[in-house]
This record gives C-alpha cells, sequence and structure tokens, in this order.
C-alpha cells in the first residue's frame, strides 16, 4: 500500500489505490502536513511549540508521542515518521502533491506545477488553540500563492507571446480571481478580452474590479484603468468583418450602457446603471396540491401494507422550495446559482422542524418560468420558499437569502447575509443556511452537507450531470457524474447519482457493480433521504420484501422524491409479482413520478405503458409516449424501444410506407427492438410482419436484414411454424453465424419449439466460444443459452462443460444459484428424468427473478396436482408486454389464468392473440 498526502485544497491523506481516507484525526494531520512542507528534518520541539502551544513540555511530549502511535496504526506501514529528535516521512510509503508541485518547478514545468494547485495550502483545514500553526499555515500558504501567481503569469505571458489570446485570457482570469485588488492584473486580463473580441466582458470586468477596490480600499480607481476603458469608448471595433463605431457597437446590446457612462460609472462619479431587486409580495391563490400524495400513496397498499413500517408523523412540517439564486457580476459563474440552491436544500432539511423540497424536482418544475416560481413550488407541496441573489466581485460572493411564506408579504421574510471567497462556498452556504434557521426557528440545526465534499470543481462537475439528468440525457449525466468523482473520489452524491443513472441507461457491466457497491458504501454520509433510498434499491436488488416498507417510510416523508415513487414502481412491477402482488399496484407509484417529473425517467412511462397494454388501453399507451418520440436518442434504450411505438400501434394504410422507410433510415437495432416491442406487447400481426419483412429485404444492409429475419423467427415461433423458423435461422447464419446463434438463443426458452437438433448444435457451439473469454453479462447469458441447447439434445458433455464454466463464474448470489438450479431441471424435463426435475422444481423457492424458472416451477405444480399453489407462480411470471413468454400456448394458459381470475376482458384479448399467431379466427 502507498499513502498520497494532499496539501493543496485542504488536508487529506489517501491510500493511492483506493483513495480512501487513512488519516482523520486533525493533530496527526497537522503533524504530517508541518513535516512534509519542508525537506528538512523538523525537531520536536519546533512540532510542540506549532501544534501544542499551551501544554506543558510534559504534555505536550506525550501527545506527540500518541500522535506518532496513531499514525503507525492508523497506516500500517510501521515507521511512516522516522527520527528521534528530529523528525521525517518515510518517502518511500507516501508520495505529496506539494512535492511534486515543487519539483515540475525545479524542470521548468510550469503548466504542470499550476494543474497540481488545487487550492490553497491547507485550505479550510484548522487547528483549535494553535495559534503558531495558523500563522505558520498562513505564511505558507501566502508563499506558495505567490509562487503560483507568478507560474500563471508567465504562462499568460507565453500564451500572448505565441498569439493564442483565448489561453492567455484563460490565465489572466485565474489570476485576476486570485488577486481582484491588483489593477495591474485588472488591467492585463482586461488586454487579454479585447484580444479575443470581447470589449464587454473587458468593461464588466473593469466595473466589478472598481468596484471591489472602492469598497475594500477605499481609493479611487487606477487611472491607467480608466484611460483604458475611455479607449476602448472611442476606438472603433471590427466584428465579422465589418468596422463599427462606438455608437454603432452599444447599439447591438455589445455593451448596454454609452461607454462614457461606463467610464463615470467605474470611476465612482456615476451610479447609473445600478437597480434594485424588485420586490416580490405577489400573492399565490393555486391551492396545495400535495393532499394527492397522500391518496396515492395509499392506492392498492392496504392488502400488502407490511409490518413495523414507519409511520413518523410528518403533516404539518413546513416545506421549504429553494428556488435557484440569481448570480450578478460575472456570467462564468452562473452555475453558482443551482450550487446554493443545492446546498441550502441539504442544509435546511432538518428532520421534524423543515422539510425541503429535492433540488431536482424543484428546477424540473421551475424550468424558464421564474415570474411563476412560487405557484409552480406549491405543486409540490411547498409553503415556503428561499430565494436570493449572489454578487460576484472578483473571487468574493456576497449572498444574499430570505425564506418566507408562499403568498406573504415580503415585510414578513426572514434574511440572512454571508460574504467571503468564492472557495470558500460551502462554509459560506452552511453559515447562510444556518442564520436563516436561527431567525426563522430561534436556533440552528446540525449540517448536512451534500454528500460530503469540499470541492467547487466537483460540485460543478455534479451539477451538469443533474441538468443532463433533468432532461434524460443520461450518458451525458453519467459523464459528468464520473468527472465529479475524478475530481473528489470520496463525493458520495457523486457515487449516488452515477449508480441510479447506470441503472436507468442500462449499464450492467462489472464496473457498474463497482460503483454501486462504493455508492452504497458511502451513502452514511448522505442526507437522510438519499440515504435511505441507497438502502432501499440495495434491498430491492436483492428482491428483498423489506425494500417496499422502506420506500414507502421515504415516500411519506418526501413525498416531492420523484426517485423515490419510481423505485416504488419498480419494485412493484419487478419483485411484487414474486410475492403474489398484481403489477397494477405498480401504476399509482408511477403516475406520481409523472407528475412531479413529466419528461424525465422514461423507463416511468414505458411500464405505464405496458400497464396500459395489458387494459387493452393502446389510446392511453400512445398519449404516455407521445412525449418520448421527439426526443429519442440512440444511446437511450428506453426511447429507442418506443420512439416508432405509436404508429405501430396505430399504423393505417396512408402512413405504412413512411414507417417503413423511418425504420429503414434508424439504425438496425434500434429499428428491430421497436418491432419487436410491437409485436410481443401489442400483437398487432400486419404491422410487425411487414416492418419485420421490409428490414428483411433491405438493400444493402446486413444489419437491417439480419434483424428482419430474427424477428420473423419469433414470430412464427410464436404461430409454432418451425419450417420457417429454419429457414430464417439458416438466412441469418449466412450473414452472420454469431447473430444466429443469439436469435436462437432468444427463443429456446420457448415451449413447445420444434427444430432440427443439428440447429441446437450448431448455435450451442457458437454461443459457447463467444463466451469463452466474455467475462460480462452476455458471456454468462450466452452461456447458460447454450446449456439449454445442450439439454435439448440431450448433449451431456457438451451440457456438463457448459454448465461447470457457469458454476465457476458463479458466486454465492441468489441469482446465479437460481440459474445453474433452473438449467439442471430443465436437462431433467428434457431427458424425461421425472425423480430430477421434481427434485430440482422442489428445491425452487420464492423469489425468483427468472421468469423461465418461475414458469417451469408452475407447470410442475400443475402437473402435481397442486393446482392452487401452479396459480400464484403462474401469475407471478409475465405474459404481458415485454413478456419472455412469447407462444400461443403461453398466451392460452393466461387466458386461462385470467378467467379463473374473473376477468373476462383480460382473458379475451390472450386468447384471440393466441388464436390469430394460430392463424385462426379470434372468438366474438
Amino acid at each position: 500500500m502507498s499513502l498520497q498526502l494532499k496539501l493543496f485544497g485542504g488536508l487529506l491523506l489517501l491510500d493511492s489505490s483506493s483513495n480512501a481516507t487513512r488519516v482523520t484525526r486533525r493533530h496527526r494531520l497537522a503533524v504530517l502536513a508541518v513535516l512534509a512542507s519542508t525537506e528538512r528534518p523538523v525537531s520536536r520541539e519546533r512540532l510542540l511549540q506549532l501544534i501544542w502551544p499551551d501544554s506543558n513540555e510534559e504534555a505536550g511530549r506525550h501527545a506527540l508521542g500518541q500522535v506518532l502511535y496513531g499514525l503507525r496504526q492508523d497506516v500500517a506501514l510501521g515507521e511512516l515518521v522516522s527520527g528521534a529528535t528530529d523528525l521525517s516521512l518515510n518517502r518511500s510509503h507516501i508520495s505529496c502533491d506539494l512535492w511534486d508541485f515543487r519539483e515540475r518547478l525545479k524542470t521548468g514545468d510550469r503548466l504542470g506545477a499550476v494543474e497540481l494547485y488545487a487550492g490553497p495550502f491547507l485550505d479550510g483545514f484548522q487547528l483549535p488553540n494553535a495559534d503558531g500553526f495558523e500563522r505558520w499555515c498562513e505564511e505558507e500558504r501566502r508563499s506558495l500563492a505567490t509562487i503560483v501567481a507568478t507560474s500563471i503569469e508567465a504562462l499568460a505571458n507565453d500564451a500572448t507571446a505565441r498569439g493564442d489570446a483565448n489561453e492567455a485570457a484563460v490565465w489572466w482570469r485565474r489570476l485576476a480571481a486570485s488577486d481582484p485588488l491588483s489593477s495591474r492584473v485588472a488591467l492585463s486580463y482586461m488586454k487579454a478580452l479585447v484580444a479575443t473580441g470581447d470589449r464587454a466582458a473587458a468593461v464588466q470586468h473593469a466595473r466589478v474590479h472598481s468596484s471591489l477596490v472602492r469598497s475594500e480600499l477605499e481609493t479611487d480607481t487606477d487611472t491607467s484603468l480608466l484611460a483604458y476603458v475611455e479607449e476602448l469608448r472611442t476606438a472603433p471595433v471590427v466584428m465579422s468583418g465589418r468596422t463599427h463605431d462606438a455608437q454603432s457597437f452599444a447599439s447591438e446590446s455589445v455593451l448596454a450602457n454609452s461607454a462614457s457612462a461606463e467610464v463615470r460609472e467605474i470611476a465612482g462619479i456615476s451610479t447609473v446603471g445600478r437597480s434594485t431587486a424588485a420586490r416580490r409580495g405577489r400573492r399565490v391563490i393555486a391551492a396545495v396540491i400535495a393532499i394527492v400524495v397522500v391518496a396515492l400513496a395509499a392506492v392498492g397498499i392496504q392488502k400488502y401494507q407490511l409490518r413495523n413500517s414507519d409511520t413518523r408523523e410528518t403533516s404539518g412540517i413546513p416545506i421549504v422550495a429553494v428556488l435557484p439564486f440569481v448570480v450578478t457580476g460575472d456570467s462564468t459563474r452562473a452555475f453558482l446559482g443551482e450550487a446554493l440552491s443545492t446546498l441550502l436544500t441539504s442544509r435546511l432539511d432538518a428532520p421534524g422542524v423543515l422539510r425541503t423540497l429535492e433540488s431536482n424536482a424543484v428546477l424540473s418544475v421551475v424550468g424558464k418560468h421564474a415570474n411563476d416560481a412560487e405557484s409552480r413550488v406549491q405543486t409540490l407541496g411547498a409553503n415556503l420558499v428561499v430565494s436570493g441573489t449572489i454578487v460576484v466581485l472578483g473571487d468574493q460572493l456576497e449572498m444574499k437569502a430570505e425564506l418566507r411564506g408562499i403568498g406573504e408579504p415580503a415585510s414578513r421574510a426572514v434574511r440572512a447575509t454571508s460574504l467571503g471567497a468564492a472557495d470558500s462556498l460551502f462554509s459560506l452556504a452552511d453559515k447562510l443556511g444556518a442564520a436563516l434557521l436561527v431567525a426563522r426557528e430561534g436556533r440552528t440545526l446540525g449540517s448536512s452537507a451534500l454528500g460530503g465534499t469540499t470541492s467547487v470543481p466537483a460540485l460543478k462537475a455534479l451539477l451538469a450531470g443533474e441538468r443532463a439528468l433533468r432532461e434524460w440525457q443520461l450518458f451525458d449525466a453519467i459523464t459528468a457524474y464520473k468527472a465529479a468523482i475524478a475530481i473528489d473520489s470520496t463525493y458520495a452524491f457523486a457515487w449516488y447519482r452515477l449508480t441510479f443513472t447506470e441503472g436507468w441507461a442500462g449499464v450492467s457491466d462489472s464496473n457498474a457493480k463497482k460503483t454501486q457497491a462504493t455508492a452504497f458504501r458511502l451513502s452514511k454520509q448522505l442526507p437522510e433521504r438519499y440515504a435511505l433510498l441507497a438502502e432501499a434499491v440495495a434491498a430491492r436488488s436483492r428482491n428483498d420484501v423489506s425494500a417496499e416498507r422502506d420506500l414507502l417510510t421515504i415516500v411519506q416523508r418526501y413525498p416531492d422524491d420523484a426517485d423515490a415513487w419510481s423505485e416504488l414502481g419498480e419494485y412493484r412491477m419487478h419483485v411484487g409479482p414474486l410475492f403474489g402482488q398484481p403489477t397494477s399496484l405498480a401504476e399509482a407509484p408511477l403516475r406520481r413520478t409523472l407528475s412531479l417529473d413529466s419528461l424525465g425517467h422514461p423507463e416511468v412511462r414505458v411500464h405505464l405503458t405496458q400497464l396500459a397494454f395489458e387494459r387493452g388501453d393502446y389510446a392511453t399507451a400512445r398519449a404516455l409516449m407521445r412525449p418520448l418520440l421527439p426526443t429519442g436518442q440512440n444511446s437511450d434504450r428506453s426511447q429507442n424501444n418506443m420512439r416508432l411505438l405509436q404508429l405501430l400501434t396505430g399504423a393505417s394504410t396512408e402512413n405504412m410506407q413512411s414507417m417503413l422507410q423511418s425504420l429503414r433510415d434508424a439504425p438496425a437495432a434500434a429499428s428491430g427492438r421497436v418491432a419487436r416491442i410491437s409485436f410481443s406487447s401489442v400483437g398487432v400481426i400486419p404491422s410487425t410482419r411487414a416492418v419485420a419483412e421490409s428490414l428483411a429485404v433491405s438493400p444493402g444492409s446486413r444489419e437491417h436484414q439480419r434483424e428482419g429475419l430474427s424477428i420473423l423467427m419469433e414470430l412464427n415461433t410464436a404461430a409454432q411454424r418451425f419450417a420457417d423458423v429454419e429457414h430464417e435461422g439458416k438466412e441469418i447464419a449466412a450473414i452472420d453465424s454469431l447473430w444466429a446463434a443469439d436469435a436462437w438463443g432468444t427463443i429456446v426458452q420457448s415451449p413447445n419449439v420444434i427444430v432440427s437438433p443439428d440447429v441446437w448444435r450448431a448455435a450451442g457451439n457458437a454461443l459457447e466460444a463467444a463466451a469463452k473469454h466474455d467475462t460480462t453479462f452476455t458471456g454468462v447469458r450466452r452461456l447458460s443459452q447454450a446449456a439449454l441447447m445442450a439439454a435439448r439434445t440431450l448433449d451431456k458433455g457438451a451440457y456438463a462443460r457448459r454448465l461447470a464454466a457457469l458454476a465457476a463464474r458463479s458466486t454465492a448470489s441468489n441469482g446465479n444459484s437460481q440459474t445453474l438450479q433452473s438449467l439442471r431441471a430443465f436437462w431433467a424435463e428434457c431427458s424425461h428424468d421425472t425423480a430430477a426435475f421434481a427434485r430440482e422444481m422442489g428445491d425452487v423457492k420464492g423469489p425468483v427473478y427468472s421468469q423461465f424458472t418461475r414458469w417451469q416451477k408452475a407447470e410442475w405444480l400443475e402437473q402435481t396436482g397442486n393446482s392452487e399453489e401452479a396459480e400464484r407462480w403462474y401469475l407471478s411470471t409475465s405474459w404481458g408486454p415485454l413478456s419472455l413468454l412469447m407462444t400461443a400456448p403461453s398466451w392460452e394458459k393466461a387466458s386461462q389464468l385470467e378467467a379463473r381470475r374473473g376477468n373476462s376482458t383480460e382473458a379475451k384479448m390472450w386468447s384471440n392473440r393466441a388464436a390469430r399467431y394460430l392463424g385462426k379466427e379470434p372468438g366474438p
């Protein structure tokens, strides 16, 4: 194990391999910082003076000894600190960003050195009752900041010499942020901005700099800076190959006011251009509709209510919506408005006192409707609102916030202000939230930082992910969350968001599993709502019945949380049926999710569409999918799958040709999936067959041909036209043998499929070869299908080999053990070994995730005369939308079961579908 000591931007000692924090005690970290800051050994007396100045010599030496002993225990590396009288760090076990910084400066690598400077030396680190340490820290911080500033200025000058105006502006901007009171730096930054063609930004920076100089130094603006602003006013401006005078430049809104007014304002002669915030006292008449939450939560729950559900009283607790703050002074820092809203949402959430609406829910409903924000957040149940402004003055931030009841006059608001350095955003937000709580409640409450980061760049990256997530750009969101984690590997909230987003996007590789494990491990650092949801989702992934209880607790406490409602719907779609719950119970939470996030969560729309299909309500299904049709993306499986479903469910002769052309123009995988959905969910035989046949003969596109042929294989399997199935399989094999094997793998589980044994042998061999070095989920699936194919041909050697390969990859997880059990049962069934089949099926206990295994269990129970138990297992198997059971016999069984339940409409629907696929006339 090696260690990494970070001194810039904070003080951390991390395990280099896992980025786990190794030391948290402040005195231990302080000793490491002092020893690392110098290349010479440090005497024990010097450490005692800096860190334990108020202790007598004996007590100080004892404290230092305890620290050194504690470090050995923390890092488990033996002597990390060496020496007797004078101490130093053992550099063979530890690296340090400060050492790397100095080394790069020695070699002339200024850029590398500056990139290592993640923030001020020991930023935010404090040691109680150690004034000497604070003075030493400040001196080191100032010295290093000066070195960095000199390096940045050199980089800016180098960029200017190369003629790279944009890069020069970036470096001067960074320098201006670190030294906002320097008129020399401000003037250089303005000239760099002008060189890039952005005069308006140059004049704006002059205004900000001047205001800061007057307020902090109580002096006038430097005359050279004023002269340069006047020069900008009188000089002609060249834009897009045209020459403009100053008047036309201003009229084009590049400069909002006349240049002379700008000069007067910057010089402090006039206050032209200053404005005051308009007071918002308008009463909002819209009624609070949060009562709907209670009604929705109660739908269908009584029958399946679990014991020990937490019923903590939450009614009557004020609900706060924190609106995005308005940012002025620097357009490049507009993200601070969302950042402060997010941080305050977490800070003000105090169980039993105040409850805040989830920030993404607020931002989703407010959107671009800032003028109507209060009535919009009322629909989420808010009765209090926080709003405010952030004024950026160089690297200083002035935050002002007010908290008041919706519809109340401004005179009844409580207000707070926080002022400080921009790189202290988190502490400023904490102080602002604490001040609001004191003003309203007469007390402050424990801080609840959002995920524990103290890195502004990490927060900025996370906010980019949040914006992408609100627009359901899942892969953009994943990229942003990973960027946040790269900046701060312990950012618990970024890990939390990443694991959810990867789940929604269908990412299921080994890295996704590591993400889930890390997110769950760090979830204890999250605010209550997120920690509870992380635990509930982990329980759902284990098919644990406790997940529903936990999810009901969350939506009771946080009825605005779209993610919690979505997860409750997912539980009732996928896990509830394992315990005999009907999927119809999922509709209430899924609809609540849409009411909170109408354009997000496309998977929710997919599930609601499935439920509508089960009822035969195609009009509702089309309405649910309509918002997604214009925004489908190739990277989003949910939108891809359903993009043309509206046409498929209501296709007429007039639009059929345009629909087919759209499919031919789309990526093959996307068009194929759409056709499959139409087949399995809707059963529109003419449309689906026409789509598949059109794809199968697409000129010049082998991908479309193989997609169309594989769909025809499934259609003919459902109709039990096995000669056609074999013919289409051979045509696919001529194009792509592995694709053909995968196509056979899709239907190998379908009951009563009768094809030549040679087909199963060839497909099984191809799948086994493809899975040999593939350890992903795809490899496991192919091996499982290959084992099923070996069972179909009673090839004992191939079956045993493939089962052993699966067992070698298996873990103790429930899913893997059930897979092996199901395969053994299938072998026994194919070989007519009734005793082995009974033994395997008797050992199958719920919950079982595999639909195929559930159907097997139900058939066995029915054969043994246990019809009541068989019906329970049948009912836990989806024969509806997206079912794996896509054959006429399975639909006939579905019709019988629905009839026994008294659902005559559903019974008729499935009976008619079975008849149509068998070429018979549907019943009356």
